[in-house]
């Protein structure tokens, strides 16, 4: 995984372009970036919920879908894990003490 001018990419997938991820709109906006995380990060875990359940039935549907929702869900889970990489490394780097900046 690599970072340069707002792209993060993981090899071997499609770079995902930071002004792609537009903030959502509505009660998860948040007052700092870590605040808005926390915010998708929760409403991430509830969206892989409701899909555990609708995927309970892949078996009737068409091959078609099936791959168009297995290459999607690929795609959503390299980019997660680049997220994940970003957050480990300033974890890494920063530590208990280090790399915050006063607002």
């Amino acid at each position: 995984m690599f970072e340069t001018a707002g792209v993060v990419r993981v090899a071997g997938t499609e770079p995902l372009h930071v002004a792609d991820a537009r903030p959502v709109e509505g009660p998860l906006q948040a007052s700092s970036s870590a605040d808005a995380a926390l915010a998708q990060a929760d409403a991430l875990g509830a969206a892989t919920v409701r899909l555990a359940a609708l995927v309970t039935e892949a078996r009737s549907w068409s091959e078609a879908d099936r791959r168009t929702v297995l290459g999607r869900l690929d795609r959503a889970l390299d980019r997660l894990a680049a997220a994940r990489a970003t957050v480990l490394v300033a974890e890494r780097e920063c530590g208990r003490s280090g790399c915050v900046r006063p607002g």
